[in-house]
């Protein structure tokens, strides 16, 4: 969990079964999502653009 959420902040996703949903879908899809050549990658992207 991220430092943000483990202080009341907001997380990314709401559960670990949405997080793991979305990550399950990225790994499974056709075409892979625009952010997957960076996973793993160190960097801060708060508004979502890589």
């Amino acid at each position: 969990m991220r430092a943000a959420a483990r202080q009341g902040g907001n997380a990314d996703f709401p559960a670990f079964a949405a997080w793991l949903d979305a990550v399950t879908v990225a790994f499974t899809a056709s075409e892979p999502p625009s952010w997957f050549g960076e996973l793993g990658s160190p960097g801060f992207h708060p508004d979502g653009v890589h």
